[in-house]
Order: C-alpha cells, then structure tokens, then sequence
C-alpha cells in the first residue's frame, strides 16, 4: 500500500478533472484473531495506514477536499471491487506483494481479483 501511495502522488498531478482519491483499507476478518494475538489492534492499524496515505498524498499537492478514506472490513477483494463499481472509478491503483503464482493460488491474490472483475484502467504496482 505505501508503494501504492507513492506512484499515486506521482500519476494524481497528470490527471485532468481527478474530483475524488479514495484510500481504501479493507480489513480482512479471517486475520483479525492472528492480528489481536500479534498485539495489532486492526482498526487502529487501519486508521494509521489511510492517514499515512492521506499525509503523502498532502505532501505531493493532493487538495484535502479531494482525498476520502474507507475503512472497511469484509473479504479484500469483494470490497475493493464493490467500492470501485460504487463510487464508478475510473482508475484503480493497487500494491501488491509480489508473491508467486502457487501461493496466489493457495492464498489468493487480492490485486488478481481485482484486475480480473475490474473493467477500469488498473495500475498494480509489484513490491518484489
């Protein structure tokens, strides 16, 4: 999500007419017990990591009306794709972690599903 955020504060200033920048962080509630034992409280860590992206996206001349943040929790990529269609994006930018095919296999791949259920342009960026 921060490499996210870092592209975005470089591609936003070459929009033309860009009238909204959701950062959405969509907590995933088959992690929520690991996150509470890891002493992670997840709506805090939630809070913290869209206000990280709203201070970057600040920085780079993103005007404050413009930036909203989602906090939501459910299944990533169903929420991600239902906010998308919501809100009728018209470009979507993703991080994602890089994994291999076999693992995206066992364990999903929440930037996978978004590409394939999303008809907008979609960035994803690779964290390798």
């Amino acid at each position: 999500s921060n490499k996210a955020i870092k592209h975005a504060c470089c591609i936003i200033p070459y929009l033309k007419g860009v009238k909204e920048v959701v950062l959405l962080r969509v907590i995933n509630p088959e992690a929520y017990e690991k996150w509470l034992e890891q002493g992670i409280k997840p709506e805090d860590e939630a809070k913290e990591i869209v206000e990280r992206g709203r201070q970057e996206l600040l920085k780079a001349g993103v005007e404050k009306e413009l930036i909203k943040t989602v906090i939501k929790t459910g299944s990533p990529h169903k929420e991600v794709v239902k906010e998308i269609e919501e809100r009728d994006v018209d470009v979507v930018i993703i991080g994602r972690k890089g994994r291999s095919s076999l693992k995206d296999v066992v364990i999903g791949s929440v930037s996978a599903e978004v590409l394939y259920k999303c008809h907008d342009p979609t960035i994803v960026l690779i964290n390798l």
